[in-house]
């Protein structure tokens, strides 16, 4: 009876996990660049086992498992490219391909997808409320909205180089971390690698996220927490009635 409750209680926790994942994926529906996020559920073996880092099982004796109590695992991004829009908007860029703008902020290099990019007060590309975008000789001084961009990234004004956008990729996507929507830190500079993608003015990449799968995933979840939550008052009348009733005979 109590591995019930705690069962039913274990499936209200972990679907309030994938609730607040969904919330900030459809918050972020016009994210230019968002990648979308998804708890995958792993069962409370396996999150006790990693916690307290005793994976070693060679001196056990296996007498059988379960895995009926679930916990939120990790959170899983998906890094498949959205759809490019064009925008016509001067400071739009958009990368086709693997990659991510590199963004200098005071805390440390940032990276993204986001490429809704403006001028900041001293005419240097940038991204608003983050920092600046680099290039291969470090922030990028535009100071105007006449320039032109090649496929390579290479910005032009009157004919002469500029600069060229700095695309990163990486060797491995589970070494970068999202610190905020859009923005990733990596966290290993071995990591970085060139990219071959491409860049597009005048045009941004939207969020890979599907409204109608969220909403649907939303309502998924919405239900299971109402069913646990019945299943947590049942348990809990009977476990009063066991005290209160069975106690006195």
């Amino acid at each position: 009876m109590v591995k019930g409750y705690y069962m039913a209680a274990s499936g209200m926790l972990t679907e309030s996990k994938k609730l607040n994942a969904i919330s900030t994926n459809l918050a972020n529906v016009s994210t230019p660049g968002y990648k979308v996020d998804s708890v995958i559920p792993t069962t409370f073996q396996e999150t006790l086992l990693a916690r307290t880092g005793n994976n070693d099982r060679s001196d056990t004796q296996v007498i059988g498992s379960t895995s009926a109590i679930i916990t939120p695992g990790a959170v899983h991004t998906d890094f498949t490219q959205g759809t490019i829009e064009q925008t016509d908007r001067v400071f739009d860029f958009a990368i086709k391909g693997d990659g991510f703008f590199r963004i200098d902020t005071p805390n440390g290099e940032v990276f993204t997808r986001n490429g809704s990019f403006t001028l900041d007060d001293q005419g240097y590309l940038a991204l608003q409320h983050v920092g600046r975008v680099q290039g291969a000789k470090g922030d990028i001084l535009l100071g105007q909205e006449n320039f032109t961009l090649s496929a390579k990234g290479d910005i032009e004004v009157s004919g002469e180089l500029v600069d060229t956008i700095d695309i990163t990729d990486f060797t491995d996507y589970n070494l970068i971390y999202k610190t905020n929507e859009g923005v990733f830190t990596n966290l290993d500079e071995q990591n970085e690698i060139p990219s071959q993608a491409t860049v597009a003015n005048r045009a941004i990449e939207r969020s890979n996220m599907e409204s109608t799968e969220e909403l649907t995933n939303m309502l998924m979840s919405q239900r299971s927490i109402q069913s646990c939550s019945q299943m947590v008052k049942i348990f809990d009348e009977l476990l009063a009635k066991t005290v209160t009733e069975i106690g006195r005979v």
